[in-house]
């Protein structure tokens, strides 16, 4: 961060953390809204959960693209898993 991107990618940034780090991580990337473009590829639903746009991928194919919500209406595994993590 000390070069001050445009452009930060973020791969399974949160996988391996306690809850109080990813929160923590999650409050700085909210706090970059505005000033960085990030594309974050997650697993944890926690981590993308307010993402601007979720973009949900299946066996290499977009199968939804929207906010948390929209894809959580459109995919029954995503509300599902959305569910069983308490969100």
């Amino acid at each position: 961060m000390f070069t001050q991107p445009k452009l930060l990618v973020l791969d399974e940034a949160t996988s391996a953390l306690d809850g109080e780090t990813e929160a923590n991580i999650a409050d700085a990337i909210h706090n970059l809204k505005g000033e960085v473009t990030v594309v974050m590829i997650a697993h944890r639903l926690s981590t993308v959960r307010n993402s601007d746009v979720v973009i949900y991928l299946e066996e290499g194919q977009v199968k939804s693209v929207g906010t948390f919500e929209v894809v959580r209406a459109q995919i029954p595994d995503f509300d599902r898993q959305a569910s069983l993590m308490g969100l």
